[in-house]
């Protein structure tokens, strides 16, 4: 049995300051909430996260850096959004370019992977309960 990833791309026209307004509630946003959630341990250079755990799921909000890549890897089921920057996506070979606004479903055991050529913030649910450890407090 074959189950599809989801992909939409928003492409929401927007004038320059109003991009400009959106991007300081999100500066402010991860400044005064997201960055006094755990942080998890996440093996990878370029990649920060802050973890809300659940009691069946992981909410994770990563900021990643320009120029990362993420290995092919697999694991739980995983549904995500871009909030600022790009990032293009391979699941199971399928190349998908997503930007603000973006969101994707990851299947589990899919192999997907990513690159991010430019400051990005993504908000992700892990169905698994344990898909980060998290940094001593």
């Amino acid at each position: 049995m074959h189950i599809a990833s989801y992909l939409l791309v928003v492409d929401v026209t927007r004038v320059p300051e109003e991009d400009q307004i959106l991007n300081n509630m999100i500066e402010d946003f991860f400044a005064d909430i997201v960055k006094k959630l755990p942080r998890a341990k996440i093996p990878v250079p370029g990649v920060k996260g802050w973890v809300q755990q659940g009691l069946e799921s992981q909410l994770v909000f990563f900021e990643i850096n320009e120029s990362v890549r993420i290995s092919p890897h697999t694991h739980g089921p995983q549904f995500g959004f871009i909030i600022e920057g790009k990032a293009e996506i391979k699941i199971e070979g399928n190349v998908h370019k997503l930007t603000a606004g973006s969101y994707y479903y990851i299947p589990a055991g899919s192999v997907h992977e990513a690159v991010f050529d430019t400051f990005t913030r993504a908000v992700d649910l892990f169905f698994e309960t344990n898909r980060y450890e998290t940094e001593p407090t």
